[in-house]
């Protein structure tokens, strides 16, 4: 009873993380459904719902809050935006290079340049919101009651109030929880929209617009998805390395202690398909907002059409850039390179030095082109095959791939958890042992 008693009193902690991210994701939700003052929720509703393509893919990320015109409307977006900047300028400023290589401070630093961006970005974003639902007009009414300088200005004080918001909390989420709270945010929004996904395709069978046999083929075609995704995700190449065996006049030689260097396919994670589908966004949005009779805005409308060639070849260009950008900071080859000749280590038939930078540079680049196809095929296919489907963007590729890429973070780091709460537990018991028998 009484090991058991403490073996439970050693997961407070954990119990605590868990908690805290519960306690979170009600916030998060509960704002979810608080609506902009001054805003027609239903009119808005009724536009997105006519409008669908990108509109829909924004309101799934968001968790509905689009569709209900909510505080929470910008959601994590801002941040990430941000986030994409500075990752940027962290692979051409020498300063912020320098920052990234002092450790704990230094990220401290980078972290609070982010949420300066966030604010500015945010601002932006709000006010073209305000400007948008002030021209939004239809068949369902006008978006906005009282338009003018007091609601431009409240919408933006609320959006920006609710983002900055929304980023403390992920931030929060990554301190004191289990996984990536940005991630996790996303996350959350998009699992918010299953029910609404699921009565969506009850409605859709029982109308007999959509057969079973389709159903069954999607929810197939999903399963396969994930599998793959997963695979994929938990692949990585091995590179051995070897420690230099050490000589003792007292003792025999020891032998080489050989480890691995592991490389994943997919370094990039799921943040390649979320800075470019925040990329894409950001114009067509914009085009949605701004209606324009001219010929032109036809023209770029039609150009960014969601699912259209353009779109979807912009759409896998920017997953290959920002796949490689980000790879490029998380997996610096000349860290990597330096930090195995401080400790000694080497890797066979490679030089140390520049031969081995060279080496694990040409191994990144050769796994990221990989896993940039994966991640283009990933996210391009389900938009090529499914677009006739209303609920489409639910078993889309980047769908699949943030859900799986959070889970499998938040079950590695549950694991990591417990595994060292073990080892802690066990060094205590052979401790009291030792004190034991000393006593003796």
């Amino acid at each position: 009873m009484i090991l058991g008693r403490k073996f439970l009193e050693g997961y407070d902690d954990l119990k605590k993380k868990l908690l805290f991210i519960l306690g979170a994701i009600i916030i998060y939700r509960f704002g979810s459904f608080i609506p902009l003052p001054g805003v027609n929720v239903a009119a808005v509703s009724g536009f997105l719902d006519s409008t669908g393509g990108i509109t829909d893919f924004l309101n799934m990320f968001t968790g509905g809050s689009l569709g209900r015109m909510t505080i929470f409307t910008l959601n994590i977006f801002p941040y990430i935006t941000s986030s994409i900047i500075i990752s940027l300028l962290v692979v051409i400023s020498p300063k912020l290079k320098a920052l990234r290589k002092d450790g704990e401070a230094g990220r401290i630093k980078i972290n609070q340049y982010t949420r300066y961006l966030t604010v500015l970005v945010c601002t932006i974003q709000a006010f073209g919101v305000a400007v948008g639902l002030e021209n939004l007009s239809g068949e369902f009414g006008t978006a906005v009651v009282n338009a003018g300088p007091v609601f431009r200005m409240t919408t933006v004080i609320t959006l920006l109030g609710g983002s900055i918001l929304i980023m403390w909390i992920a931030e929060q989420m990554t301190q004191k929880g289990l996984g990536q709270g940005a991630s996790m945010i996303l996350t959350v929004g998009i699992i918010s929209m299953f029910p609404s996904t699921l009565f969506k395709i009850i409605s859709l069978l029982q109308s007999g617009q959509m057969s079973l046999f389709t159903i069954i083929a999607l929810a197939l075609i999903a399963i396969a998805m994930i599998a793959f995704v997963v695979f994929i995700e938990t692949s990585q190449r091995r590179i051995p390395i070897y420690y230099p065996r050490h000589l003792n006049a007292q003792t025999a030689p020891q032998q080489n202690k050989s480890s691995y260097l592991p490389l994943k396919v997919n370094m990039s994670g799921v943040m390649g398909p979320v800075f470019a589908s925040s990329i894409m966004m950001a114009p067509v949005a914009f085009l949605q907002m701004f209606p324009s009779e001219s010929s032109s805005f036809r023209f770029f409308k039609e150009l960014l059409a969601y699912a259209s060639p353009t779109y979807i070849l912009l759409f896998a260009f920017f997953i290959t850039v920002f796949a490689f950008l980000y790879t490029s900071v998380i997996s610096n080859s000349k860290d990597m390179s330096e930090q195995l000749a401080q400790s000694g280590a080497y890797i066979p038939g490679v030089r140390p030095g520049i031969n081995t930078e060279g080496f694990l540079k040409l191994t990144s680049n050769k796994l990221t082109v990989i896993g940039s196809l994966y991640l283009v095929l990933l996210c391009i296919s389900p938009i090529i095959l499914s677009q006739k489907e209303g609920f489409a963007f639910v078993l889309g590729g980047t769908t699949v791939l943030i859900l799986a890429n959070v889970i499998l973070d938040f079950v590695t780091q549950l694991q990591t958890y417990l595994q060292a709460y073990s080892y802690k537990n066990v060094f205590k018991q052979t401790q009291k042992k030792k004190r034991f028998v000393q006593r003796i």
